[in-house]
């Protein structure tokens, strides 16, 4: 993956971030799992019923599966997670 479609990941998973953070807080979102947090995220697509709120916030599929498989994904959300769980 290049440096620049990670940026452009990280961009999106920040804006996603920010939006739940409107509508909600970091326990509501995910309760502490690191894997509901990604799946919240929705950058691989949504898998749940999409909240009201995320339905003209274009919450679609952003990332491929191999790159949500690459280490620099993997790295860039767990750096992420934490931020959020400390900010919590």
């Amino acid at each position: 993956m290049t440096e620049k479609r990670l940026q452009k990941i990280r961009d999106e998973a920040i804006r996603r971030l920010n939006l739940w953070f409107i509508y909600s807080d970091f326990d509501q979102m995910c309760l502490g799992s690191r894997l509901k947090f990604e799946m919240q995220l929705g950058l691989t697509g949504y898998p749940f019923v999409k909240k009201s709120w995320m339905k003209n916030q274009n919450y679609n599929m952003f990332i491929t599966l191999d790159e949500s498989n690459s280490n620099d994904y993997n790295d860039f959300i767990n750096k992420l997670f934490n931020k959020a769980y400390e900010a919590s």
